[in-house]
């Protein structure tokens, strides 16, 4: 595949396209440049994090492009890797393809997830509409992209780098590659007053000292937690993670819709040393979201909801236990929102 991508491909720079070149012209071979674009940037896991401001949804050096014919099938010879070490965004020209060419796909993952190459449009749309139920605990560097064309505009004709005796027909194309998922990310989970109630010096008041979560959900997405948050003397904020680096966040890769369908809910045991509770379990539930002061309406695909939780005993004791998310949103290839989350509001 190497020795062929040498040969039949030279990106966009080496390239010597007229459309006076007075070689004798193949008309049963075809030569094309693809513009390849990004993005403005299942059920659940432990995963590293995506950057803190921007993610590419994809490098060039992991893609495949495969040219195809009228039935979406790859033509002889027609799947090319990308190894131009640059990210996506560049444009690249294809000499020699055959005629029959009416349509492309690119597909990869920043992380080369994929190990196999679907030689047809009709696999690989498959393999990115499937992949809300099958990536939901992926990496976010895993999570596959995806782009076809089949809209070809006629440049002119195009000499064969190698071969300056012979011409193409050259052609036009684009496409942007893009995730067909919506992301949350939850990097903590913090109490900043446990122990309050506990250690304020007042023998009426009742509060807790220690809290063992149970479990954490995102719409019917349920991840198990063994976490445990031991209060401090003087109060002060107690936070876990969900490992001791602090290095990954609890993720979700799903296919995104009402916030209504999603929302946050968090079990736990919230016990005391000197009292002891008939039924400790606490759940705290999140029914809406906020994008500054305005209402969040949906998940959307291609963005990444990032959120560090942190609720104090008032929340455990609120009879709603409702939580206000704020979001904050700055734009990265994917689209990313960092949140707020405020309780009992």
């Amino acid at each position: 595949m190497k020795k062929l991508f040498i040969a039949a491909l030279a990106i966009s720079a080496m390239v010597a396209c007229s459309k006076d070149d007075a070689p004798t012209l193949d008309s049963n071979h075809k030569s094309i440049t693809i513009s390849i674009t990004n993005m403005a940037s299942t059920t659940k896991a432990v995963t590293s994090p995506s950057p803190e401001s921007s993610y590419q949804c994809a490098s060039i050096e992991d893609l495949m492009i495969v040219f195809c014919d009228n039935q979406g099938n790859q033509v002889d010879g027609g799947a090319f890797e990308l190894k131009q070490g640059t990210k996506v965004g560049g444009t690249y020209t294809f000499h020699g393809l055959p005629e029959t060419v009416t349509q492309f796909f690119v597909i990869g993952s920043d992380n080369g997830y994929l190990t196999a190459t679907p030689t047809s449009v009709a696999a690989a749309q498959k393999l990115w509409d499937d992949s809300p139920t099958t990536q939901i605990g992926a990496e976010v560097g895993d999570i596959i992209v995806f782009g076809v064309s089949s809209t070809f505009e006629y440049e002119g004709d195009c000499t064969d780098p190698v071969d300056s005796d012979v011409k193409y027909p050259l052609f036009s194309a684009s496409t942007t590659v893009k995730p067909n998922v919506a992301r949350v990310e939850i990097s903590s989970i913090s109490c900043i007053d446990l122990g309050a109630r506990e250690y304020d010096g007042n023998p009426s008041t009742v509060g807790f000292d220690k809290l063992t979560f149970k479990k954490i959900m995102l719409g019917t997405m349920e991840q198990a937690l063994s976490n445990v948050l031991n209060a401090t003397n003087p109060v002060s904020t107690v936070t876990t993670t969900p490992e001791a680096d602090n290095n990954k966040v609890w993720s979700w890769n799903f296919a995104g819709g009402a916030v209504t369908t999603y929302p946050l809910s968090i079990t736990m045991d919230a016990t005391s040393t000197t009292t002891a509770y008939p039924n400790p379990e606490h759940t705290i539930t999140t029914t809406t979201y906020n994008e500054g002061t305005t209402p969040l309406e949906n998940f959307e695909k291609g963005h990444i909801y990032k959120m560090a939780v942190e609720f104090s005993e008032d929340d455990l004791l609120n009879e709603d236990n409702l939580i206000c998310i704020n979001v904050t949103v700055t734009i990265a290839d994917w689209i990313i929102h960092n949140i707020k989350p405020e309780f009992g509001k």
